[in-house]
Parts: structure tokens; C-alpha cells; sequence
């Protein structure tokens, strides 16, 4: 998007998303081409990011909000985000269980997060740990997305679900999906031509990207 077309919020929050893109590149080099060819566009959304594999759609009043609470910029958010395009996430069929897909995406790109930028910081990062480490004992090795749904699906840890629904959101998923689904509010966010579409409001905290690659808190 043009700069001459933004308002001076726009441009200050595309500022806080650039020094989030130059602190999660400046240890992962890998991720350049991922994180160039990203559009970013702002709108209204459920969390920081959101994005729909052409475009990474920015909330400016939360990406704002969140910079002037923590006086951070947001690089594991953004990370979130883009990780679930490398992994391909947002590639579903219509029979996919949305929360416990977005659920198990989210987990599974968050341990990716603490490798590649280190833990969420406080009690936040702590919990996360404590659940990584219960969902290992039920694999040889960290599992994939797909294999956390299946055991989602299959009612193994049906009584931490619901916590960490929360512990790990982090971005809209809401351009993964066509249409909303009746079973929960989401970001009215549409998939047109690659382009994200701004909303008319935001989704709950367990809110339902295409990219070569989000509001939660650092």
C-alpha cells in the first residue's frame, strides 16, 4: 500500500510492524522471502494480524494499543501469523472442526515461536511451556498441526481445551474461512482476489493468512 494513502496511525502502526518484521529477521534470515512478499493492509480484525497468503492484514488501534502497553513491538505475534502460512494452516476443506483446527495451529506454530524467538515473556510464556510439555508425553517427537487436531478430535485433553483457547490465541483466522460459521463469532473478514476486507467489528478471543505467513499480547 502506498504510504501517501495512509493516515499518520496507519503509518505509525506499519512502523511498529517494521521493527517487528526487523526483530523476528534479525535471528531468522530464513523467513526473508516469507516476510517480503507480504502485503501489509490495514482493517479491523479480532487481533494485531491476520492475513490471507497475499496480504498481512493489520488491526492499527490494537497493534497501537498493544506497543503502548508493553513497549514491545510484536515480533511474536507477527511470527505466529506467518508461521501458519509456512505450514499451510489456513488450507482447509469445510468439514474441518474450526476451533479445534485454529486451536491446534496455534499451539503448534507457538512452539515454533519460542524456539525461533524464545518464550513469551512472563506467565504467559510459562503456561505454554507447561502445556507444550503435556502434549509431548503423547508423541515420540513434537507433532504437527494435524496430529494435535486428530488427538483434539479424538477428546484427548478435553478439559484444558477451553484455557487454552485463550493461552494461545494470537491472530484472526478469520480470512482462512469463506464464510463465518453459526457455532462462534468471528472477524467478518473475506478472501477476494488475495486481498483482505476490512470488518465492520471484531470476533471473540478464540477468533476464528496464504503466505509464503494476529491481537495477542507479547
Amino acid at each position: 500500500m502506498q504510504s501517501d494513502a495512509l493516515s499518520q496511525k496507519e503509518l505509525l502502526a506499519f512502523s511498529v510492524v517494521d521493527l517487528a518484521k526487523a526483530l523476528v529477521l534479525a535471528d531468522n534470515h530464513f523467513l526473508s522471502a516469507a516476510v517480503g512478499r507480504l502485503e501489509v493492509i490495514p482493517g479491523i480484525f479480532a487481533a494485531q494480524f491476520a492475513c490471507d497468503g497475499y496480504a498481512l492484514g493489520i488491526d492499527t488501534d490494537k497493534v497501537l494499543e498493544t506497543y503502548v502497553r508493553t513497549r514491545e513491538a510484536p515480533k511474536h505475534d507477527l511470527l505466529h501469523s506467518i508461521l501458519h502460512c509456512l505450514f499451510l494452516h489456513p488450507y482447509v476443506g469445510p468439514a474441518i472442526k474450526r476451533p479445534l483446527w485454529n486451536l491446534a495451529c496455534d499451539i503448534s506454530v507457538e512452539h515454533n515461536v519460542a524456539e525461533l524467538c524464545g518464550p513469551r515473556p512472563g506467565g504467559r510464556g510459562d503456561a505454554m511451556l507447561s502445556a507444550f510439555r503435556k502434549i509431548s508425553e503423547s508423541f515420540d517427537k513434537w507433532p504437527s498441526a494435524e496430529s494435535i487436531y486428530k488427538q483434539l478430535c479424538d477428546g484427548k485433553w478435553k478439559t484444558a481445551v477451553s484455557g487454552w483457547e485463550e493461552l494461545f490465541f494470537s491472530d484472526d483466522h478469520g480470512p482462512w474461512y469463506p464464510a463465518p460459521q453459526s457455532d462462534g463469532p468471528e472477524a467478518q473478514t473475506d478472501q477476494q482476489g488475495g486481498q483482505l476486507q476490512a470488518s465492520g467489528g471484531s470476533g471473540s478471543e478464540q477468533s476464528e493468512q496464504r503466505a509464503g505467513g494476529g491481537s495477542g499480547s507479547e
